[in-house]
């Protein structure tokens, strides 16, 4: 009543410490009294006629057509409102102001999704803080609670789940069971006295798959069983029927006995067990489900779609946090290459530095010794000596006008080459563990 005449008062800021009253806030929405607007970055709540009413009376308007206290209209709302968007920092922001764990009372279908979106995007962007995940029951049905919990409890809570009804009969058969029943009999591993039940074990799953919106088919490699598939991640399970030792006696021996009190000798032998069993993961890290003395096979199912709920979880994450990686090492990858870029232009320049000076020094060295010839030309008696001497010495200054930079315009810039540049005069440069040749995927 408080959030709803706080509505009334045109949403003035001040009045909450916390989040809480957002979630009042869509619950009204669900009951058609406040209309919700998060379009355009902001947050904005107005109340209908339906919650003047309430405020009012203290009771919801009267049907005209006498179908119950709520509206037509306020149902309407509640089945067919547009979902509007839920940021995972505003869950975030959510979690934390109500100490991890956020309680949403049965929401109508739009409000589920619109959490479930917002659950999704803080997974995939990896947005939990530092330490924590993100939990959550209640996806498809009942009270959605999230949680905000840490990676150490995370592995330690345990909690009840709500069981899984079971057929008794075949007489509503999902597509996959029928097919596993009469067409590929062989990707399901029992005796034929335990292939009835386990076929009503895998009924019971695609049943549980269509109220929770998951995919129930065959594997796609041919392997046995079935998979299950949420969220475009897809987990592969095998039914069988387990094995134990027992005695097993003889049937020829059993054949030729001649008296009932003769012994016949048995040994000991794999028999099937009638102990069903379901398996996944991998065969180093197997997990798996079965029929023990305190429950059955069918018990266990709600633990089965427990763990597709959190594998698909974790993949998600590890497939959202392999993507950030790819795209980081890319960047990485192509920052060093526009690094070994520069790092070779700057040595070219600096090479192209030193030979110049290495030219300059020489050029200055060669005028200076054609002096000193001309000087000693000029002291000789023999004419033609001295003649040959004033050749040589005019050939070494044009030869130090050839090797001097300064008579070449043209050479006296910075380089930028742009496309004489291969990827062997980059390899240099590029950082350790890293290679020009051998790029990270895009």
């Amino acid at each position: 009543m408080r959030v709803l005449k706080w509505v009334v008062d045109g949403c003035p800021d001040g009045w909450w410490e916390d989040y809480s009253y957002k979630r009042t806030t869509y619950a009204l929405d669900d009951r058609g009294l406040v209309t919700v607007d998060r379009r355009r970055n902001s947050w904005s709540a107005q109340v209908t006629d339906d919650g003047r009413y309430y405020l009012e009376h203290r009771q919801y308007r009267p049907n005209p057509e006498g179908g119950g206290p709520r509206s037509a209209a306020a149902e309407q709302r509640k089945n067919s409102r547009v979902a509007v968007e839920l940021s995972s920092v505003d869950l975030i922001a959510e979690l934390q102001a109500r100490d991890g764990v956020l309680t949403i009372p049965d929401p109508a279908p739009n409000t589920r999704a619109l959490y479930r979106s917002a659950i999704s995007k803080v997974i995939s962007a990896g947005a939990a803080p530092e330490g924590y995940l993100l939990r959550h029951t209640g996806r498809d049905r009942g009270d959605l609670v999230i949680r905000l919990i840490s990676r150490y409890d995370a592995g330690q809570s345990e909690e009840k789940l709500p069981p899984i009804p079971a057929p008794t009969t075949l007489e509503t058969v999902d597509e996959t069971v029928r097919t596993l029943r009469d067409e590929r009999p062989e990707l399901l591993d029992v005796a034929d006295s335990s292939r009835q039940r386990a076929l009503l074990v895998l009924q019971a799953i695609a049943d549980e798959c269509g109220r929770r919106g998951y995919e129930f088919n065959l594997r796609p490699d041919n392997a046995p069983t079935f998979q299950i598939s949420v969220d475009g991640v897809s987990t592969g399970f095998f039914m069988f029927e387990e094995y134990e030792n027992r005695p097993v006696v003889s049937e020829d021996e059993l054949k030729e006995a001649k008296y009932p009190w003769q012994r016949v000798r048995s040994t000991v032998q794999k028999v099937r067990s009638g102990r069903l069993a379901i398996q996944t993961g991998s065969r180093n890290s197997p997990v798996s489900w079965a029929d023990r003395k305190r429950w059955s096979l069918a018990d266990r199912l709600p633990d089965l779609f427990a763990y597709v709920e959190q594998s698909t979880i974790e993949t998600i994450e590890k497939r959202a946090r392999d993507e950030r990686e790819r795209i980081e090492r890319r960047q990485a990858w192509e920052q060093a290459l526009d690094r070994a870029k520069q790092l070779y232009v700057t040595d070219l320049n600096r090479r192209r530095l030193d030979d110049q000076l290495a030219a300059s020094r020489r050029a200055e060295d060669l005028r200076r010794y054609a002096d000193r010839i001309d000087r000693q030309a000029d002291a000789m008696d023999d004419a033609e000596a001295s003649l040959q001497a004033h050749h040589w010495a005019a050939w070494t200054k044009s030869e130090a006008d050839r090797t001097d930079p300064l008579h070449r315009p043209a050479d006296l810039v910075y380089v930028k080459p742009a496309e004489d540049i291969k990827d062997s005069d980059l390899e240099a440069f590029m950082p350790r563990g890293m290679s020009v040749w051998r790029p990270p995927p895009r």
